[in-house]
């Protein structure tokens, strides 16, 4: 016996850590399944704090570098 399975909407994942479960009887002949697929949450929040803290580095670090030092001769 041969089985084929299709999704009803195909979409695009990015890498990470899935579940899929997949529960069903069967009575003779006919039979009956579902399934269920979680996916985890994705840590946005953090992601954009990391970004902003970033951003934030790299523009003190540029306007540290632009800081001329005054410089007195005597003469």
């Amino acid at each position: 016996m041969t089985e084929a399975w299709a999704l009803a909407q195909p979409q695009r994942i990015a890498a990470g850590t899935y579940t899929l479960t997949i529960a069903g009887r069967a009575y003779g002949a006919a039979s009956t399944f579902s399934g269920n697929f979680n996916v985890a949450a994705v840590p946005e929040p953090a992601t954009w704090a990391m970004m902003i803290a970033g951003v934030g580095m790299a523009g003190g670090a540029l306007r540290r570098r632009r800081v001329t030092k005054a410089e007195v001769r005597w003469a």
